[in-house]
């Protein structure tokens, strides 16, 4: 789904990108999903009378409504993923503000902040800084993989990759 183009701000880039990139902050944006009895017989991917399924426009997303068993649950499940692509939308909007921030919200992790603090023997220390990033990234992945409908493994193993990497 597209989003019209707008102007954003400087803590709307800060926002967007401690939402996607900030394990911490994603599961705290996360909309949690109704508690409401499933509808027996319901899928979200049957199709009405006009052909349409209730995941029209979000069929590129269709594994986030494996465990959709009534209508709130899928109208709560497009609202996270409207969310999340806007939040892309403003990243990409914001240009190198937006990267810069990107950035500052995986720095700001606690995981890796965590990691960090681990202290490593000096001998050891290019095989731990290894394994350090490995875990941090790993963790911090798989958070983010639990919080957002939209992220991708291939974005979540680049990630993975870079942050060995880095942290190096």
């Amino acid at each position: 789904r597209r989003f019209r183009e707008e102007s954003v701000t400087g803590g709307d880039i800060f926002v967007a990108a401690m939402q996607n990139h900030n394990p911490v902050v994603s599961w705290i944006a996360q909309e949690p999903l109704p508690l409401v009895p499933d509808i027996e017989g319901y899928s979200p991917y049957d199709k009405n009378d006009a052909g349409e399924s209730d995941i029209k426009g979000y069929e590129q997303y269709y594994e986030s409504f494996i465990d959709s068993y009534n209508p709130e649950t899928t109208a709560a499940i497009k609202r996270r993923i409207d969310r999340e692509n806007r939040n892309q939308q403003i990243l990409q909007q914001g240009g190198a503000a937006g990267t810069f921030a990107s950035i500052a919200a995986g720095f700001t992790d606690p995981i890796n902040i965590a990691m960090m603090a681990v202290p490593i023997a000096r001998e050891a220390r290019i095989a731990s800084l290894v394994g350090t990033g490995l875990a941090a990234t790993t963790t911090t992945e798989t958070i983010l993989q639990a919080t957002q409908e939209t992220r991708t493994w291939d974005e979540s193993m680049t990630n993975i990759a870079a942050g060995v990497i880095l942290d190096s």
